[in-house]
């Protein structure tokens, strides 16, 4: 929801679709460059305070486009440095938090556990695309 918002704030700054690409880039590169330390980083340091580290990145670049938004600036220089940050954030969450699971679980409960959000998340798709026919043509 976040990216939407952020590519419609970008696009009603400049009116230029090439900025929402440029957007969608400086969100996802860092995730290309940087997907080889972060895992080395999610395998060498304590996973808690990684991802506490994490979290709090994700909770400084909301505020920081909150306050982006908030003010109203035109310039999308500050847009594009927040979105890479978030990016690099994002990058390092996802490591993280995929290994961190198993910690978390027992080892004799983990295959129950990895079934059940499977099917929760399974279950939460076709209910998504289920409604997606119905918002699409407006009905409720």
């Amino acid at each position: 929801m976040q990216s939407v918002a952020v590519g419609w704030q970008v696009y009603d700054i400049t009116k230029r679709p090439l900025d929402l690409g440029l957007i969608g880039l400086a969100q996802f590169l860092p995730g290309i460059v940087l997907f080889l330390p972060a895992g080395h980083a999610a395998d060498r340091f304590d996973r808690r305070n990684l991802l506490t580290i994490c979290y709090l990145g994700f909770a400084l670049a909301s505020g920081l486009l909150l306050a982006t938004a908030w003010l109203q600036g035109r310039s999308v220089h500050a847009i594009y440095a927040i979105v890479v940050f978030l990016g690099i954030v994002r990058t390092f969450n996802w490591p993280v938090s995929r290994a961190l699971l198993p910690q978390l679980i027992a080892a004799e409960h983990f295959p129950n556990a990895v079934a059940w959000n499977s099917m929760r998340c399974n279950g939460l798709h076709v209910a998504n695309s289920s409604q997606a026919p119905a918002t699409a043509t407006g009905a409720s």
